[in-house]
């Protein structure tokens, strides 16, 4: 179960671009500097808004990062045609944008004992925070993440899950593709 109270106090401020990393042919993750009093809970998200010609353009992003990890956030998006995309995909490091948050109540429950996570696509992003968080503090939840993409590659951080769950016994994660037959890769998930 994901739920809980909890006190965060909501920031706006400026940020830097510190890094891109490509996750998949469609997919980065953006690494963005916070200030040192900035706090997260496991599956909440920041809005982010970027100066498109002129125009602020904010939308939504769950923290893919860790709340352990200090100094920084990221963010990670699978890039598409719009002009909100573009302009994300265009960004250099040391680019500025605007941050704002964390929002959201969909958060890792540390008491339940067992917890069951369902992925699709993209959509995997807050369940990365939450196992890196899981595995960071040895807490002793025991999470099973079921991942549906539609090719293997397809499958963002697959490397990265895999080295958790060798790292963390109480993390498994199931991979799953829906249309094996459109890969470019000659082997199945």
């Amino acid at each position: 179960m994901l739920t809980g109270l909890y006190c965060v106090i909501k920031m706006e401020f400026q940020s830097t671009l510190l890094s891109v990393k490509q996750e998949t042919y469609d997919v980065k993750t953006f690494r963005f500097a916070v200030p040192n009093d900035f706090t997260f809970k496991p599956g909440q998200f920041i809005m982010l808004t970027l100066d498109i010609n002129g125009t602020q353009d904010s939308r939504a992003f769950s923290i893919s990062s860790s709340p352990t990890e200090k100094g920084h956030i990221e963010i990670t998006k699978k890039i598409g045609d719009s002009n909100y995309s573009q302009k994300l995909n265009s960004m250099q490091e040391g680019d500025t944008v605007k941050i704002k948050g964390p929002f959201g109540m969909f958060l890792l429950e540390e008491q339940e004992k067992n917890i069951i996570l369902l992925a699709g696509g993209i959509g995997v992003t807050p369940f990365r925070c939450m196992i890196h968080y899981a595995t960071d503090k040895k807490l002793a939840n025991k999470i099973a993440v079921f991942y549906s993409n539609k090719k293997p590659e397809d499958i963002a951080f697959r490397e990265e899950f895999d080295s958790l769950v060798k790292k963390n016994k109480n993390i498994k994660i199931i991979y799953t593709v829906t249309r094996p037959e459109e890969s470019q890769q000659s082997h199945g998930a």
